[in-house]
């Protein structure tokens, strides 16, 4: 006896969430996500790559600013080899880093991409937007990144 599949399965896209969706996630600075929510849009990370972030990853380069190295550590593996990359810091994230977040060890030490996952879309604090405010699928914290690869992308 075998399991016979009828169709392919559905595919449920992250949808893009507006400029005025992301500055109300934003504003409502959620004490759990506020800070890794920030840098994930302000940087396009994954949110893999921004849970397993050290603060050695953070590399000065003189006139020109922070970057931030992504690259594969003992926390977090990349998605490809590709993935590896050195993302310059918005001046707001090089803020957050002077004030808020750890100088050593893990940026989000609490942080998992689990706890990230997860508490989006149970709607910490009210963070999960409505399914129908989405454009083209759902809001999922993923979603973030594609706001920011369309917002690049329109702006260049």
């Amino acid at each position: 006896m075998g399991i016979t599949v009828k169709a392919k399965p559905e595919v449920s896209p992250h949808g893009v969430l507006t400029d005025a969706q992301v500055v109300l996630l934003l504003n409502r600075k959620d004490w759990v996500l506020h800070n890794i929510l920030l840098f994930c849009l302000l940087t396009g990370l994954r949110s893999g790559e921004a849970c397993g972030l050290l603060a050695e990853d953070v590399i000065s380069k003189g006139n020109l600013g922070r970057f931030v190295r992504v690259a594969p550590n003992d926390i977090r593996q990349l998605k490809s080899r590709a993935a590896q990359r050195e993302v310059p810091l918005h001046s707001i994230l090089e803020n957050l880093l002077d004030t808020s977040l750890p100088i050593t060890g893990r940026l989000f030490p609490t942080m998992t991409v689990d706890k990230v996952v997860k508490c989006y879309a149970a709607g910490c604090s009210g963070m999960r937007l409505s399914q129908s405010a989405i454009k083209g699928g759902f809001s999922s914290f993923h979603s973030l990144r594609s706001y920011v690869y369309l917002w690049c992308r329109d702006s260049a």
